[in-house]
């Protein structure tokens, strides 16, 4: 059973902080090609933006209209004035 570095008694054959921090040539089996992912173009970023704003305006709106129509929506159910809830 070998005991961790933190534990080795210092001798001659210890490598020292430099020679530990050398990459690795050998890549272990398990290691994962990374791909390098390009920077989003102009068009995708406007793309992005228009959703987005599209979205958001999309739903103020209809919040505002919801907002406006409720008691027109009330008084066509028959619902009394102090159950809306604004």
């Amino acid at each position: 059973m070998t005991q961790p570095p933190s534990v080795l008694a210092k001798c001659d054959d210890t490598i020292s902080l430099a020679e530990d921090l050398r990459p690795i040539v050998n890549e272990p089996r398990n290691a994962v090609a990374v791909e390098q992912i390009p920077e989003p173009t102009t068009a995708t970023t406007a793309i992005v933006l228009v959703t987005v704003v599209c979205v958001t305006m999309i739903s103020t709106l209809l919040a505002g209209l919801v907002t406006v129509g409720l008691p027109t929506m009330a008084a066509e159910l028959d619902i009394p004035p102090s159950l809306l809830l604004w």
